[in-house]
């Protein structure tokens, strides 16, 4: 017959595994607009392409998640900065970036940047990206195309938390440009509600290849291989290919 102090012992060992299960399960976290690959459908839920490949990957890789929450860019990227055993999605790689997380997997087809201006703006003349300093221009604040344009000595910049309000802002008049992904605004701008006949692109500026499943730097090796495998599965059926299409 077990003492009271004996059950006492198994019970704590019983919760103290359970505390432990429980913390090793994985936090998914993303940015909370970026169209195609990343939005919220009308219930409220995450949905787009990057939110599919992502759910697959998980499944495929048999890892125990919670649900995707949305998040401002900035605070998607501290939280996975700052906690473990947490992934994040979707970034686009740059050399300040790259020793802040893991980076696992792409989880979208390569993206283009390009400036956007109003088609009736035809005082706005931009043939290189040294004539966009003139203007002045709409960036999400925090992302990488934002400090790209810092680093090549950008002063006129107007950072927002959503592209939404930088296409509200370039109808109003209240910006000049704006520079996004070429996906994002074919698609964003006609769900708003407005048309694509208004606006026309300034000028392309890169090609930023695709954008990025990073993880914590305390993320267990394990998570990161299993990962890797999934992806190399799903890479091979071609499925983020398939998904794109679904969304276009």
């Amino acid at each position: 017959m077990k003492t009271l102090l004996q059950c006492g012992t198994i019970l704590l060992c019983i919760v103290g595994l359970n505390v432990s299960a429980a913390a090793k399960e994985i936090t998914v976290v993303a940015m909370n607009s970026f169209q195609p690959f990343v939005f919220s459908d009308a219930n409220g839920e995450p949905t787009g392409i990057a939110v599919s490949v992502v759910t697959t990957l998980l499944e495929q890789a048999d890892i125990k998640a919670g649900p995707i929450t949305l998040y401002p860019l900035r605070r998607m990227m501290t939280l996975v900065s700052k906690e473990p055993n947490t992934l994040g999605f979707a970034l686009f790689r740059n050399p300040k970036r790259e020793h802040l997380y893991k980076w696992i997997v792409p989880v979208t087809l390569p993206v283009k940047s390009v400036l956007i201006r109003l088609k009736s703006r035809s005082d706005i003349t931009v043939n290189t990206l040294e004539d966009a300093k003139h203007y002045l221009i709409g960036v999400v604040d925090g992302n990488n195309l934002h400090t790209f344009l810092k680093a090549a000595g950008f002063e006129d910049l107007d950072p927002v938390s959503t592209n939404d309000l930088n296409y509200k802002k370039l109808l109003a008049g209240r910006i000049d440009l704006f520079l996004t992904r070429e996906p994002s605004v074919l698609t964003e701008f006609r769900q708003l509600g407005y048309s694509l006949d208004n606006i026309i692109v300034a000028l392309q500026v890169r090609d930023d290849g695709p954008a990025w499943l990073v993880a914590n730097l305390q993320t267990p090796e394990d998570v990161i291989a299993k990962l890797k495998t999934a992806y190399e599965k799903i890479k091979n059926e071609q499925l983020i290919e398939k998904i794109t299409k679904k969304y276009y």
